[in-house]
């Protein structure tokens, strides 16, 4: 019996689809140095990688879509995208929710990377600098209200509706679902009271204190994201299904992109459940670089013996978070250095579609 497959489909971007391979780690930089016969310290600058007596491997999933966006993925669920079972049509999932719903699917996993979603900062940071905003220019207004033994709600009621207002433009549509989750939850919601009173009580003192103008503003900042220490941890919490990188993933091109990973994300590496000195760590930045090396061809991509399309070049990570920062002014992390395979293995360029 004859099987109908999926008609060919002309690419709207020559690499779109999904590339699947491994990343080898050959080189990392030097955080320390030794001391020779001499009694002279030696070592390389951190600025450069040296090759090391092993390797280390990282899986990698990388997808392209249409218009060329390259995505870092940590997990795909390849699904049968057509009821048919004489029609052959892959289906690409990155976002949990819908793993459950596949009824036939094989599922790709990258256990060295997880991202967390940076955003959640900016949501907690509108929260805090509307209601610390509002606050300080009601300061002059308050300090009177309390010299005179009276409550100030009028100036209390115009911080909590800027706080309150800052906490709905952060539902904003183009959150990732994770943190459009965190904030239309309970625990985001009821913030911005705490937040607006704390605000305007810290713009207060300050005010009393002889602060003013932009002073005045950066400390009742200050005090209200100390306030929402807890709220921020809690945000930490928040992930994204894929890492969106710049470039093109093309000869000769350049693919980059960065990882945050929050100091209470629970994939966190100093984190440690049974050590209460433990529970948080430090925010986490892994930079990544793919240089993508001309094909030996002089085509678009070398080929496999099986037919398949292939990517090499050299990957290159540096991570800031884990170590203190080197180089002269701390603007060096941890380096690591080697080469990548990319093999694609399908061609599908939508995702959770």
């Amino acid at each position: 019996m004859a099987v109908a497959l999926a008609p060919t489909v002309a690419l709207a971007d020559s690499a779109e689809g999904l590339w699947v391979g491994r990343a080898i780690l050959n080189q990392v930089n030097e955080v320390v140095g030794a001391v020779d016969e001499n009694q002279v310290r030696v070592q390389n600058p951190p600025t450069l990688t040296t090759p090391t007596s092993d390797q280390a491997e990282i899986f990698l999933m990388l997808h392209v879509d249409g218009a060329g966006q390259v995505r870092l993925l940590k997990s795909v669920v390849i699904a049968d995208g057509n009821p048919d079972p004489l029609v052959v049509e892959e289906r690409l999932i990155t976002d949990p929710r819908l793993f459950a719903e596949q009824a036939t699917a094989r599922r790709l996993a990258a256990a060295a990377f997880e991202f967390g979603d940076p955003r959640s900062r900016e949501v907690l940071n509108a929260v805090a600098f509307a209601a610390a905003d509002a606050a300080a220019s009601s300061a002059p207004a308050a300090s009177v209200a309390n010299a005179a033994g009276t409550e100030p709600e009028q100036e209390l009621a115009a911080a909590l509706a800027a706080a309150a207002a800052a906490s709905a433009a952060a539902g904003s549509p183009d959150l990732s679902p994770s943190l459009a989750s965190f904030v239309e939850g309970t625990s985001f919601q009821q913030a911005a009271a705490p937040a607006a009173a704390a605000a305007l009580e810290t713009a207060i003192t300050k005010y009393d204190a002889g602060l003013r103008g932009n002073d005045l503003q950066n400390a009742v900042r200050s005090g209200v994201l100390i306030g929402l220490r807890t709220l921020s941890q809690m945000s930490d919490g928040a992930t994204l299904d894929d890492l969106p990188m710049s470039g093109t993933l093309a000869k000769g091109s350049t693919v980059n992109g960065e990882i945050f990973l929050g100091a209470y994300h629970p994939s966190n590496p100093f984190r440690h459940r049974r050590n209460p000195a433990h529970r948080g760590g430090y925010d986490l930045r892994r930079k990544l670089t793919l240089s993508v090396s001309a094909p030996a061809s002089g085509a678009d991509f070398d080929t496999t013996d099986a037919g398949v399309d292939r990517l090499t070049g050299t990957y290159q990570e540096e991570v800031f978070g884990l170590h203190k920062p080197l180089g002269s002014t701390g603007e060096v992390g941890l380096r690591t250095k080697g080469t990548f395979i990319l093999d694609r293995i399908g061609h599908d360029a939508t995702l959770n579609d």
